[in-house]
């Protein structure tokens, strides 16, 4: 178990980078990534408490066709 903890203390150690390029890219891959999950978190809580208030309130009176 000692072994799995030092090879995740490895890779969290900033290596130095031969492609400073390709470590912008991926701090910016990550970052979008994070805003993604942070959107779709927020979106899908609105989305439940509008379908909870559908449920518990009355129903939305449709046109008739």
């Amino acid at each position: 178990m000692s072994e799995d903890h030092r090879i995740e203390e490895e890779e969290e150690k900033p290596q130095p980078q031969r492609f400073p390029e390709l470590e912008e890219l991926q701090r910016e891959v990550e970052k979008r990534i994070r805003d993604n999950r942070r959107f779709l978190e927020n979106f899908l809580d609105d989305s439940f408490k509008d379908e909870d208030e559908e449920v518990d309130g009355e129903d939305e009176p449709f046109e008739e066709l």
